[in-house]
């Protein structure tokens, strides 16, 4: 199986403007210490992406997991830039994207 940016896709960037989502808000906020988070990704346990961001993990040496439940991993992420560097530890320029992928089509 071949990996592309669809992986992606399994990555929920949630409503911050919903009354659902308010409670994982303030448990990320207080645990980060900040106030004005711009948004959040949450990525399920049970997904393909889960898997394979760990393994990347491992290989990287990096954690960039913002917040962790029992069901799930959360990022919070800016705007205006290659939005799915948060999740693989990039900088914006998409180049960890494409080096995340590259190692997941080995």
């Amino acid at each position: 199986m071949e990996f592309t940016k669809r992986i992606f896709n399994e990555a929920v960037d949630l409503d911050l403007s919903s009354e659902n989502t308010d409670e994982i808000y303030c448990v990320i906020s207080e645990h980060l210490g900040i106030d004005d988070i711009i948004g959040i990704f949450q990525v399920s346990k049970n997904s393909m992406l889960y898997d394979a961001l760990m393994k990347w993990y491992e290989y990287k040496g990096i954690d960039p997991v913002d917040y962790e439940d029992n069901d799930a991993i959360y990022f919070t992420h800016g705007c205006n830039y290659a939005i799915y560097d948060d999740l693989v530890g990039g900088n914006g320029s998409s180049e960890a994207q494409k080096e995340f992928l590259d190692f997941l089509n080995k």
